[in-house]
């Protein structure tokens, strides 16, 4: 059982600002172990820049989270799951958890540049206790996320399938990854459902675009 929050890299954004600029600097740490890293980095843009996204720093800030995220958890999560569930077979489950509250970041909710699940929020909802500083009472809705993220948590501690054993005891059926699909994910929200793609093949992507510069 392997997952992410929606956007990981909010929290490493604490106080910038959205610039192309800013993009580059956040790849370099790439690009600097390519050969051809000019080559590398127009590779990159083309994944997460487009004329669109520079007109609106909106947009460009969400793009610059997509590429940290994507390097840091996202693209190494689903290759974890893809190397896996060729080795092993016992069931893969992935999830991606895309519930928000900012008030279980506390102050940190002012500095960030995103209002999204980031990294760590997610343990407010396992544990009914907020890390940053803050732990303020559950809305109704906080309440049906951590039903379901504890109950599939017990479940998969107890019987190695989130589910449950004889009924599906989630809001909606969690399907494992399989070989042909290793993006297919659980997400976690108010209205918790599957999803085919993990963030629509974007990190999958990521992924290639290193391995084809040999990084």
């Amino acid at each position: 059982m392997a997952g992410v929050t929606k956007e990981e890299a909010i929290l490493f954004l604490l106080d910038k600002k959205p610039t192309e600029e800013r993009f580059g600097q956040m790849i370099e740490f790439v690009t600097d172990k390519c050969s051809d890293n000019h080559q590398l980095m127009n590779d990159l843009r083309s994944l997460y820049i487009t004329d669109k996204v520079l007109a609106d720093k909106g947009k460009l800030m969400r793009s610059i989270a997509n590429a940290m995220s994507d390097h840091y958890m996202n693209s190494d999560t689903i290759d974890l799951c893809r190397k896996t569930v060729s080795i092993q077979d016992e069931p893969v489950y992935l999830y991606v958890f895309d519930h928000f509250n900012p008030k279980i970041m506390g102050l940190f909710s002012w500095l960030t540049p995103l209002k999204d699940a980031c990294h760590a929020c997610e343990l407010f909802y396992l544990f009914n206790k907020g890390i940053f500083l803050n732990n303020p009472r559950p809305t109704g809705d906080d309440r049906l996320v951590m039903d379901a993220f504890t109950t599939s948590f017990t479940n998969f501690a107890k019987h190695g399938n989130p589910n449950g054993l004889s009924k599906c005891e989630l809001p909606a059926e969690w399907i494992p990854v399989d070989e042909n699909n290793c993006g297919r994910n659980f997400v976690f929200s108010s209205k918790c459902h599957m999803k085919e793609h993990f963030f629509e093949g974007r990190p999958a992507k990521y992924k290639e675009i290193l391995v084809k510069h040999n990084v």
